[in-house]
């Protein structure tokens, strides 16, 4: 395996987890596979294809809460790091699942975007 069979695999990989659906799922049929699924979605309605286990669930709000989508501010600050973090991700999922070899993310900048990530979801 080369090094950018590797990045292709880490690109794949890392939307699988996003997603929590594998290249194989049965949705992925006629042109569809899991690299368009992701560039459909991103970045506007992504968070409506990430795998509901990395999403967070909070407990009942009050009336006033109501008025920002059911979430308190604290909980809606954290929902936008963590859907910053996940387009972040999927950005370089995307990146490093390129058809072609030589537009693959590099891995230098793999880890410094995934660096990056880490500070965004630090406090989420």
């Amino acid at each position: 395996m080369t090094k950018e069979g590797d990045i292709y695999s880490f690109g794949i990989l890392l939307l699988e987890m996003i997603t929590g659906r594998r290249p194989t799922d049965p949705i992925f049929q006629e042109g569809l596979n899991l690299h368009v699924y992701v560039q459909i979605a991103s970045p506007d309605r992504l968070m409506e294809i990430i795998e509901p286990a990395l999403l967070p669930t909070y407990d009942e709000h009050t009336e006033d809460e109501t008025m920002n989508h059911g979430y308190s501010q604290d909980e809606a600050r954290k929902l936008k790091r963590l859907e910053e973090g996940m387009i972040s991700l999927a950005r370089i999922g995307l990146a490093c699942a390129m058809e072609s070899p030589r537009e693959r993310m590099n891995t230098s900048h793999i880890v410094h975007e995934l660096h990056c990530i880490n500070e965004i979801l630090q406090n989420v």
